[in-house]
């Protein structure tokens, strides 16, 4: 039996499967059906009622993977609900459907989808961007403390933490009285043997007494548990009281040392109270809130399952699903990071954090704003770059609209088209990221091609610096080209940077001295090649600002700054 089967047919999920066997069944009927119109009604009907199935058992084995020691998904969870593998009946009818083949084994069939599925999951598959499959972003659900409504505010008359003592007034004199005494005993800590600078301006900055009084909290609440550091700090403090009683002649000098540790004490004390205090609070607040974890899973969970018929009809699917039915070219983490790669290079401005979320459904790529994330869908109802494409059009379109009061469409409008800014602006950032940055120029109008490159893509006037720095402001744009220049060693990108660094604060010739230092200390580059030819046109030197371009169009024709470098030619320098 399937590891799929295995699942559906647990204790949990009993009722449920009876259903979805029930739904499969006829759903395979419906595709034997010879008249169209009613083949399609019926498919409809029963995909409707699996994909209500579906959502049920994402939230069962959700609510039950929370109750785990470790908030986690076993591989057959994975599966099901990472690709919306309910059952093998819906690819086999598939296959069936397109290949006619009526011989095709079930098992066989179920065996080689999980397998093949089974290795997009390694952990290993994919390290770079923050890209989720489902599983791993409900994790995330469950690790937001806002989602679950728990407040981390600061309740007066109650510390933040064991590590403050900003509300507790009382402790805050104890702990500026200690400091005093330390003042007074400068000279007797100053003698004593092990006492470094490095200590003493420590315990004269409460540092030390601080990290000594969270260890003997750790060591006598949980004497088992307490490390060898946590040990030896207790001990160190102790023998450093001790020697200063000893080595001490005047009286009171010595009664100060005793205050000190009736300090210590009270201080410790007063940690471990806090520290008990918190303890019932984070129970009370995990007793309150484990019922509304339930409440508030099943509303994220209802929140996505509204938002998956938005991408579906953007990919043509006027209805789509979470269930899978074919097995053609699923995405993956690799493949949508190596394509969020590309499209940076050609939109800097696209955030390098931006989290995306393979979710199962049959449609085309969105962006979520409530959530701040890209959401594509496993199978694509586009080709599978366009689907990333399209959700990073959607980021721009919908952060122009509530971020820029539509700017970037009022720009479009004015030097391009009115009217269906959408539809438009969808087709042309489609051909910027997949065309222009292979060197096609003239895919797109040279309006086009003007506007792309002053709204969209890598700056021309910046010298087609990263997104970091084109929102620095000058003074830091300083301190970074002082930082570069004070270390040790500079590599082709730091000249770089100092480059556009000083191209941007208006220093024309020291831009230039390190964009050629940039062209000779590494692999050739068509974007530095670009941006030099851009410094000796900002120079007026005609000559060479031609000679940079056809260098850059001869050996870099099929990159973006090649299209970049074939535009400035056509222009009269």
């Amino acid at each position: 039996m399937s590891h799929i089967r295995q699942l559906l047919e647990s204790k949990e999920l009993t009722e449920l499967s009876d259903a979805i066997k029930l739904h499969v069944d006829r759903y395979g009927e419906a595709l034997n059906f010879e008249d169209p119109s009613m083949k399609k009604k019926e498919m409809g009907v029963f995909r409707r009622k699996l994909d209500a199935d579906f959502w049920k058992v994402l939230e069962q084995i959700t609510l039950k993977a929370m109750q785990r020691e470790n908030f986690s998904f076993s591989k057959s969870e994975m599966l099901l609900i990472n690709f919306g593998l309910m059952d093998s009946k819906l690819l086999l009818n598939n296959e069936s459907s397109e290949n006619e083949e009526e011989n095709i084994d079930e098992d066989e069939l179920l065996e080689k989808t999980e397998k093949k599925l089974a290795r997009f999951l390694q952990p290993s598959s994919y390290a770079g961007d923050p890209i989720y499959y489902l599983t791993e972003w409900i994790m995330g659900w469950e690790l937001n403390s806002e989602l679950f409504g728990e407040n981390n505010e600061k309740k007066a008359g109650q510390a933040s933490s064991p590590d403050e003592w900003i509300d507790d007034k009382k402790a805050q004199n104890y702990a500026n009285m200690r400091l005093n005494i330390y003042r007074k005993l400068i000279a007797a800590l100053k003698s004593l043997p092990g006492v470094n600078m490095a200590l003493l301006k420590s315990i004269l900055l409460g540092e030390f007494d601080r990290n000594v009084e969270l260890a003997s909290v750790a060591v006598r609440i949980n004497p088992k548990d307490a490390t060898i550091p946590q040990r030896r700090i207790v001990a160190m403090h102790q023998t450093l009281l001790a020697q200063m009683k000893a080595s001490l002649t005047d009286p009171e000098q010595k009664k100060l040392v005793f205050l000190l540790e009736k300090i210590n004490e009270s201080l410790i004390q007063r940690r471990i109270s806090l520290n008990e205090l918190e303890t019932k609070i984070e129970h009370k607040k995990k007793k309150k809130f484990s019922s509304s974890k339930e409440k508030l899973i099943s509303n994220e969970i209802t929140l996505l399952k509204n938002l998956l018929p938005i991408g579906g009809m953007e990919g043509r699917e006027f209805f789509t699903s979470p269930l899978l039915t074919e097995m053609k070219n699923p995405l993956n983490k690799t493949f949508v990071g190596d394509t969020l790669k590309l499209i940076r290079q050609c939109d800097p401005h696209l955030p390098e954090n931006l989290p995306v979320v393979i979710v199962p459904y049959k449609g085309s790529g969105f962006f979520e704003w409530d959530k701040n994330t890209l959401i594509v869908p496993v199978t694509p109802s586009i080709s599978p770059a366009d689907t990333i494409i399209r959700a990073a059009a959607n980021y721009r379109i919908l952060t122009d609209n509530l971020e820029n009061r539509g700017e970037l469409k009022r720009q479009y409008e004015r030097h391009l088209e009115k009217g269906k800014f959408k539809e438009r602006f969808l087709a042309d950032y489609s051909l910027w990221v997949n065309n222009v940055s292979k060197g096609h120029r003239k895919i797109m109008s040279t309006r086009k091609f003007d506007f792309f490159s002053e709204y969209i893509g890598p700056p021309p006037e910046k010298l087609f610096c990263d997104a970091e720095t084109l929102h620095l402001s000058n003074y830091q744009l300083r301190k970074r080209a002082q930082a570069i220049l004070a270390s040790p060693r500079i590599q082709q990108d730091d000249y770089f940077n100092l480059a556009t660094s000083f191209w941007i604060l208006d220093d024309k010739v020291r831009a230039l001295r390190y964009m050629d230092l940039a062209m000779s200390s590494g692999r050739p580059s068509p974007k530095i090649m670009m941006a030099s030819g851009l410094i000796y046109k900002g120079l007026k030197d005609r000559a060479q600002a031609i000679k940079s371009f056809k260098s850059c169009l001869r050996y870099f024709k099929d990159t973006l700054f090649g299209a970049y470098a074939a535009r400035e030619l056509e222009k009269k320098i």
